[in-house]
């Protein structure tokens, strides 16, 4: 039987994945050298599909508190804070910003304009394929469960638009369930 995609792309750097539309510019290799190696796989994936800005990955404390004070970030309950550090050196989070027809979205707009929002929810729904798909194969591969959660579905009830207090379209992250 043939080997599926995925499976290939574990252990793979994300320069030799063959056939990539996209690539990541400067910013983005940096702040995707910040993530833990399952996010980079899902995002090399994705990059494969749209094209998009890794904006953000790990956060130090004094980052994170900026991003609260302006308001792009709250806290959940007595959970740390998402884009920190963790004990394996890397972030379980980060903020993308998609790009369509070469511009990126603008983010002030989405949640307001029908348009961006559809643009925005899009993309987030091909990061969330393409999370199921690979975390999938971690199970069969490794026995490890593995989720990712997005900034538009705190709750992952696909109910985007009125059961949530906070939006955080640029956002997701992985857990370990």
């Amino acid at each position: 039987p043939r080997t599926p995609r995925c499976w290939k792309l574990l252990d793979r750097p994300f320069r030799e994945v063959p056939g990539m539309a996209f690539t990541f510019g400067a910013h983005s290799v940096a702040q995707r050298a910040t993530l833990h190696p399952h996010l980079q796989n899902i995002l090399d994936r994705v990059i494969e599909l749209h094209d998009f800005r890794i904006h953000e990955g790990a956060r130090t404390p004094e980052a994170q508190q900026a991003a609260r004070d302006a308001g792009t970030s709250q806290k959940r309950g007595d959970e740390p804070y998402p884009h920190r550090i963790r004990e394996d050196g890397r972030s379980w989070a980060a903020d993308l910003y998609p790009f369509v027809n070469g511009n990126m979205l603008v983010l002030q707009k989405v949640g307001v304009e029908v348009a961006e929002s559809a643009k925005f929810s899009r993309f987030i729904g091909m990061v969330e394929a393409e999370a199921r798909d690979y975390f999938r194969t971690v199970l069969i591969q490794t026995g490890e469960s593995w989720r990712l959660r997005s900034g538009i579905n705190w709750d992952r009830d696909e109910e985007i638009l009125t059961d949530q207090k906070f939006q955080d379209w640029p956002h997701v992250e992985i857990e370990r369930v």
